[in-house]
């Protein structure tokens, strides 16, 4: 994949199998960071992207397209730009502490159902390991334990259609805890824009959709005030995204072409056992500051400079 390769010009060359050892091997791809004072303003309005190289950048040829049979993911073949697109992005502030995502989408049929929900599950202190628990615990040891380690989100970007719980922040769904703050501008903000279509008209859309997240290294769901992770330049973490696309409306879910085994997801792995173990996620590592990036002071240079990079 190209984003390892993009390492290797960059003179980054020494790490061992202990420090890279999820999955896919030999993969590690670069996070883009923002300087103080230039991170990104969450508007939807992606011009201010357009400053990061295309190498920082996942697209449909990095992913791996699998078929949700209901029981496993089977490998579906080469991405088809004419159903569903996308370009995303992950950044990082270090002052900020917060991981922040870009992502244009195309979808020729933007459904009312979890079917076009976007997961992520990231392990901030690439400490590895299971991060779910079943019932076989207590109730409270079990919650507990769920996200301890790594947390995983399903994010919702499509208004409030149809009847998919999306959590109690409508759009922001931890679904892994009963926490009820989580989706606090503390922790995490979003925004997004209908460039084509418009929301539950089940056709083609395209938009722009950018957020921001906070992590932790021991996730605590009964205290909103846990220590969050802290990241660093040169750390390296684990991550998987799982985009999902389905072409179903509730009103479908007796269609042939709908139910299971008509979902696809796509994700960096196919190891279905990347749900719930961080030691199936692959490796990113936390860049610097750009040396070229614009001297800009303060909010208003800034704003100039985003200015500028738009027209």
């Amino acid at each position: 994949m190209r984003k390892s390769l993009l390492l290797i010009t960059a003179g980054i060359f020494a790490f061992n199998s202990a420090t890279i050892a999820h999955d896919p091997p030999d993969f590690l791809a670069p996070v883009w960071q923002w300087p103080a004072g230039a991170v990104p303003v969450i508007d939807a309005d992606l011009s201010e992207y357009d400053i990061v190289p295309d190498e920082f950048w996942i697209g449909p040829d990095d992913l791996i397209q699998s078929l949700d049979t209901g029981d496993a993911l089977v490998h579906q073949g080469d991405p088809d730009p004419a159903s569903w697109d996308i370009r995303f992005l992950m950044s990082w502030n270090d002052e900020s502490n917060r991981i922040y995502y870009a992502l244009d989408k195309f979808d020729d049929f933007e459904t009312d159902t979890a079917g076009d929900s976007f997961e992520l599950g990231l392990d901030a202190d690439h400490s590895g390991g299971s991060f779910w628990a079943g019932d076989e615990l207590e109730e409270d040891e079990m919650y507990r334990e769920r996200a301890r380690h790594a947390q995983s989100h399903t994010w919702y970007f499509t208004d409030d259609c149809g009847t998919a719980f999306r959590g109690p922040y409508g759009w922001s769904h931890f679904w892994m805890t009963p926490a009820d703050w989580f989706g606090e501008p503390e922790y995490t903000d979003h925004a997004y824009e209908y460039v084509v279509g418009s929301p539950c008209n089940f056709s083609e859309v395209r938009k722009h959709i950018e957020w921001y997240q906070v992590y932790w290294d021991d996730f605590n769901w009964e205290d909103p005030d846990a220590p969050r992770h802290d990241f660093e330049v040169d750390e390296i973490f684990g991550m998987n995204p799982r985009f999902n696309d389905g072409d179903c409306s509730e009103e479908d879910t007796n269609n042939e072409n709908c139910g299971p085994g008509t979902r696809s997801k796509w994700q960096l792995t196919p190891a279905n056992e990347v749900f719930g173990d961080s030691d199936f996620f692959a490796d990113f590592i936390l860049l610097d500051v750009a040396e070229d990036f614009p001297t800009a002071v303060g909010d208003d240079s800034w704003g100039r400079v985003k200015a500028s990079v738009a027209k």
